[in-house]
């Protein structure tokens, strides 16, 4: 089947007594549309999270997302992270359906509009993603929403507009059980103080090795998508960062170690790939970045540029929210509109799959001040 846009013209009521494959489609988007409203301005004047039927106790997992969504919109209203509409898109579906229950595989495209762009330079939308497997049961009353479980890794960040949904996958390791934890010489990075001024960020040198323009460009286009010149993993986000910093022209070092000192992509017979650990693990790419090549330097209380890494040290040994000193996470600022602002400070990554999601509304969703993040810029780099 084509991709679906949302039409959504039909009642859910009416669409629920269909039992033709576009009926199923449109209350899928129907419960994506209500989902994905419910963190924008546009949120909807009922209770429930979705106005199609669900099950009872898919409506109680959904009314303990719901809370949360709300929290997460009071918290961005009248900033620059505040969200005023969305737009979803339904890419590749197959259903299979008996006369009793129907499944539907599926991509979800979403994007979460901006409501106060500071400049014709912020971006319109964050974007994210998803793969999931939706669940319907047919009653007598119609059908009737059972699941919604997401195709992504157990330890991801959500979402925006999904509050611990159910996963497909296992947790991922976030790094070698060999792997020294972060010292505490590093520095996490915390939310500015509202009000405090801060002075102009000083311009960068115009000459430099590497290229923070071509990084971020090349995050924004691969952001949403699997770049066929690189092998993909389930837990992307180093990778992608590595091929961000390739294209700003970051080179291989020690081309044929495997060592905390080597950073390497290599295309060897039969088109096999060769990777480091460096740049494909997160806390490995950290350290490698920071300590074995001078690349990174640690920032905090420091302008952020364009091509900044942020890491996320947000998951407990335990699974947990919380930091154990080792890096769960890798980030590129691909946009930037204020240098101090974490409202105005975008980020692109892969799992989630996610596109131009601002600092403050990553900072709300990851766990908050459970969480480290700690931020990196790009040494030699303009």
């Amino acid at each position: 089947m084509a991709a679906l846009t949302t039409l959504l013209t039909t009642a859910p009521a009416a669409l629920a007594q269909d039992t033709s494959d576009d009926a199923l489609l449109q209350l899928t988007a129907r419960y994506l549309q209500d989902r994905a409203n419910r963190v924008t301005e546009q949120a909807a004047s009922y209770g429930a999270l979705t106005s199609v039927e669900a099950t009872e106790p898919f409506q109680h997992r959904l009314s303990t997302e719901s809370a949360e969504l709300d929290r997460l919109r009071s918290l961005w209203k009248d900033t620059a992270s505040e969200l005023q509409g969305a737009h979803i898109e339904i890419k590749a579906p197959q259903i299979q359906r008996s006369n009793t229950k129907a499944v539907i595989n599926f991509v979800e495209r979403t994007e979460l509009h901006f409501a106060n762009r500071t400049s014709a330079d912020s971006p319109a939308s964050t974007s994210y993603k998803v793969g999931h497997t939706i669940d319907f049961v047919r009653t007598s009353t119609g059908w009737e929403l059972a699941a919604d479980v997401l195709d992504l890794p157990q330890n991801t960040v959500d979402p925006i507009p999904y509050f611990r949904p159910v996963k497909t996958g296992d947790a991922v390791p976030s790094a070698p059980p060999a792997g020294k934890p972060v010292p505490p010489s590093l520095r996490p990075a915390t939310p500015p103080s509202p009000g405090i001024e801060k002075p102009a960020a000083p311009p960068l040198s115009a000459a430099a090795s590497y290229s923070r323009q071509a990084m971020a460009d090349y995050a924004r286009k691969w952001a949403l998508g699997r770049n066929p010149a690189y092998e993909s993993f389930g837990n992307d986000c180093a990778n992608f960062v590595s091929q961000s910093l390739r294209a700003g022209g970051w080179k291989n070092v020690a081309n044929y170690h495997n060592t905390p000192d080597a950073w390497r992509h290599l295309v060897a017979a039969a088109g096999r790939q060769l990777n480091s650990n460096t740049w494909s693990v997160s806390h490995d790419q950290l350290y490698f970045g920071w300590t074995y090549s001078g690349r990174t330097r640690n920032i905090v209380g420091e302008p952020v540029y364009l091509g900044a890494l942020v890491y996320a040290d947000w998951a407990t040994a335990g699974g947990g929210v919380g930091h154990d000193g080792h890096i769960d996470h890798a980030m590129i600022v691909s946009k930037v509109t204020d240098h101090w602002d974490w409202n105005q400070i975008y980020l692109s990554y892969h799992t989630t799959d996610t596109l131009d999601i601002s600092m403050t509304q990553l900072y709300h969703k990851g766990g908050g001040d459970a969480v480290n993040y700690y931020f990196f810029d790009l040494n030699d780099a303009a």
